[in-house]
């Protein structure tokens, strides 16, 4: 699997991953590093072109920008959005809540299908995932105006 973290995650956290030995076969890459000052939809794009699967984001207000979720949608990507609270903590916060949800978030992203959604909840007790459906509504709006 070939996993890229958003802009909003700090690079050091994909690096706390493979340093950990936690990535086993995967492949992890930095919006940061790949696609610095390109837009969402172009390096969303580009990266599945590119033999991407995942995506991690810190954007938690992603499912209110229709033509960013018609990109991943198009793009087959599985996306995994960290809750609200998440994007306030400070770094080592952040890492920390990242890696305790890393087997559930591979575990999720090894079993879904193409273009899926899941919310990785901003807590520190392991539960299920919960999958985010893109409303029909925005997928809709979001392909009339790219017409």
């Amino acid at each position: 699997m070939k996993v890229i973290f958003d802009e909003m995650i700090s690079p050091k956290i994909p690096k706390a991953i493979e340093a950990l030995g936690i990535k086993d076969s995967w492949e992890y890459c930095s919006v940061r590093n790949l696609y610095q000052g390109i837009e969402d939809i172009s390096w969303i794009t580009d990266f599945s072109r590119n033999n991407g699967n995942v995506i991690i984001s810190g954007d938690a207000n992603i499912h209110n920008k229709p033509h960013q979720l018609l990109a991943l949608h198009n793009a087959g990507l599985i996306s995994f959005f960290m809750e609200g609270q998440w994007c306030s903590q400070q770094l080592h916060t952040q890492a920390a809540h990242i890696i305790k949800w890393w087997p559930a978030i591979k575990n999720r992203a090894e079993k879904s299908e193409k273009g899926t959604s899941w919310t990785v909840p901003f807590r520190w007790t392991l539960s299920e995932l919960e999958q985010k459906k893109i409303p029909e509504k925005l997928l809709s709006k979001a392909k009339n105006e790219c017409s």
